[in-house]
């Protein structure tokens, strides 16, 4: 039986893992999400490599490419008949982009090659899925709300807006995702002047819902929780289910 793995792409903050976590939610019988355990499995006497190199080097951002790829195979030798639909955080294409020194799409033809190879030879469809958030600022509002809470992913350039912004433009101009799907989170001011009838509908529902209580962040929350239930129905209804049958 063939694997359908649908990776979620994007730059960091862009909604991956919550879009994720909502598509289990709304299909908890037929959706099984692999995170980081599905690559970083290593075994108890394994050597850490980073000792030696930063983990975004090329070196190290092979080798991850590499047992991506290796843990799909695993899989699809462990899930027989079962009708299941995997969502990965992420997908080879990370490397391309994550790599230091602007080195990382030299790993692309190998990448392609590989998950050619699979698709003919084992029956693994991988399918990518870039989430693309349009307004850089409320972004970076969301990645430095994160770094207060995860430090430690300063070591992966994620405090510099710069950086992010040239990803995001990268993560744009590239051409090879299967499929493309806006998942912005609106503040309360933007979703106010949107001329979109599906963010004035939410905005509505939402002002509706909390008219009695005063906060504006409690407006917001409910902005972005049902943003990425729309992304969650749209990827599901546009993607999943069409090219899992």
């Amino acid at each position: 039986m063939p694997l359908h793995i649908f990776c979620l792409e994007g730059v960091h903050g862009c909604g991956k893992s919550t879009v994720a976590k909502k598509l289990k939610y709304l299909l908890p019988n037929r959706i099984a999400l692999l995170d980081e355990a599905f690559i970083l499995q290593p075994d108890q006497h394994s050597f850490d490599y980073t000792q030696l190199l930063h983990p975004q080097s090329v070196t190290l951002e092979s080798k991850w490419v590499i047992d991506w790829f290796l843990r799909a195979m695993q899989l699809k030798s462990q899930v027989g008949s079962q009708d299941v639909v995997y969502i990965a955080d992420r997908s080879p294409y990370t490397a391309c982009f994550y790599s230091r020194n602007g080195q990382g799409m030299s790993l692309l033809p190998m990448i392609q090659s590989i998950q050619r190879e699979l698709e003919q030879e084992c029956q693994i469809h991988i399918h990518t899925v870039c989430l693309q958030v349009s307004n850089l600022e409320h972004l970076w509002e969301r990645v430095s709300k994160r770094l207060e809470r995860e430090p430690f992913r300063r070591q992966y350039n994620e405090h510099s807006k710069e950086w992010l912004c040239t990803l995001a433009k990268q993560y744009e101009n590239f051409p090879y995702w299967d499929f493309v799907l806006e998942n912005s989170y609106l503040n309360e001011e933007m979703a106010m002047h949107s001329t979109s009838p599906i963010v004035q509908e939410n905005v509505h529902f939402c002002a509706k819902n909390q008219r009695r209580q005063s906060s504006t962040s409690l407006i917001q929350t409910e902005l972005e929780e049902r943003s990425v239930e729309q992304t969650a129905t749209q990827l599901i209804q546009t993607v999943l289910l069409p090219c899992a049958q």
